[in-house]
């Protein structure tokens, strides 16, 4: 279609070449500024191994039952009085 650098082109050539519903996130530039989910969610987490790394609702839900274990327990042995 275009042939010189100041050719316009029309949108269906712009949308066939130069955008993709499939282009992987780790293939794009980090973003600048907040990023809009658009009400959908984030899903297929894995386990975070970094301070900044994102978990999800089973990972939280386990850690907090866990720490509700550990506060049951103490309270049980009047180790510590919430």
């Amino acid at each position: 279609m275009p042939t010189n650098a100041k050719h316009l082109i029309p949108k269906e050539y712009a949308d066939n070449n130069f955008y993709s519903t499939t282009t992987p996130l780790n293939s794009i530039t980090s973003p600048t500024g907040d990023v809009s989910m658009n009400s959908h969610k984030i899903t297929n987490l894995a386990t975070p191994t970094a301070n900044g790394d994102a978990v999800n609702k089973q990972y939280v839900d386990s850690m907090s039952g866990a720490a509700t274990q550990i506060v049951s327990t103490l309270n049980a042995n009047s180790k510590l009085v919430a």
